[in-house]
């Protein structure tokens, strides 16, 4: 089986695939059907790469030659990490906001914060990929299914699917390169488990690839005001779980001939301006204190982002 991984030729893809259709949940099989995918992929994308295709990168920056999986992972963790970097500008998008109110008899209600939930999460960074990546022959989907399990619709869904076509030369062995983005806010009590349970053993041979992201959403605790069931699991993050991640990445890399990648954003909501009061003389804005990094040596795959609006999270739902 290795051996057939090992060669570059359209023979060893054409068996491997025939072998993964008749053995579906076989992980080995299909680990190495992806990887002969892309050793042919990767001989056929630099014999066509022409003088017109290099000169053009050279003359764009922004332009990348893509010719894995694993390329276009890198990719899509680049524009990550930009993402997180202009977060702060409107990353109200991202928080619940109940305002202060006072009412007749009631008293005053104080305001709460309280992050937005995981399916808006995925959607505003499928959004900013979109944006970001338009005009490259990328197509990034939300809630794909991958795996049907009735007529009716049932099976499993990627978060977000990111995928694009080859170039004519790499049609034969399936033309398309595929990343998976499955997205985690750290309430999720499956965290610690789900990039191997749910991304890597399930999500990447389902999509017929080996790239996937673990992408973790953490929300800033101390400015997580409203109470809700989430803040509770929250809590229960373990300090560590980044390099609880990596390590385990890196144990399915080498075990299973994959490359998932976990990403940390991190994200905080605008802090108020408060106004000091002064004797005669105009008065002093004074900001409020920067929030700390408590993790001053961040990983690669960390980024820090800022950011607020209207609903606070009701409690945690009980079965009937």
């Amino acid at each position: 089986m290795r051996t057939l991984g090992q060669r570059a030729t359209s023979a060893s893809v054409d068996q491997l695939r025939h072998l993964a259709q008749e053995h579906a949940d076989d992980l080995e099989v299909t680990s190495a059907l992806i990887n002969a995918r892309r050793r042919v992929q990767a001989t056929r994308w630099t014999d066509n790469t022409s003088v017109d295709n290099i000169t053009e990168i050279l003359n764009d920056p922004s332009r990348r030659l893509v010719r894995s999986n694993t390329e276009l992972a890198k990719l899509l963790l680049d524009t990550l990490a930009d993402i997180a970097q202009e977060l702060p500008d409107h990353s109200e998008l991202l928080w619940n906001h109940g305002p202060t109110r006072t009412r007749k008899n009631r008293g005053t209600t104080p305001e709460t914060w309280a992050p937005k939930f995981e399916a808006a999460l995925s959607a505003y960074l499928a959004h900013e990929l979109k944006t970001r990546l338009h005009g490259r022959g990328i197509v990034i989907n939300r809630e794909v299914l991958i795996h049907p399990r009735n007529a009716y619709g049932a099976g499993d869904r990627t978060d977000i699917l990111v995928q694009t076509t080859a170039p004519s030369g790499a049609l034969q062995t399936g033309g398309q390169f595929a990343v998976v983005v499955e997205v985690k806010p750290t309430w999720n009590t499956d965290l610690t488990t789900s990039q191997e349970t749910q991304l890597v053993r399930r999500y990447l041979p389902e999509a017929n690839t080996d790239a996937g992201i673990y992408l973790v959403g953490q929300y800033a605790l101390d400015q997580w005001t409203a109470q809700d069931y989430r803040k509770a699991d929250a809590r229960r993050t373990p300090s560590n779980i980044m390099e609880m991640l990596q390590d385990q990445s890196q144990r399915l890399n080498d075990e299973l001939r994959v490359h998932a990648t976990p990403f940390l954003l991190k994200i905080t909501r605008p802090q108020a301006v408060k106004v000091s009061n002064h004797p005669p003389g105009p008065a002093t804005p004074t900001a409020a204190p920067p929030v700390e990094n408590t993790n001053p040596q961040a990983n690669p795959g960390e980024a820090t982002a800022s950011g607020p609006t209207d609903v606070q999270a009701p409690a945690r739902p009980t079965s009937p």
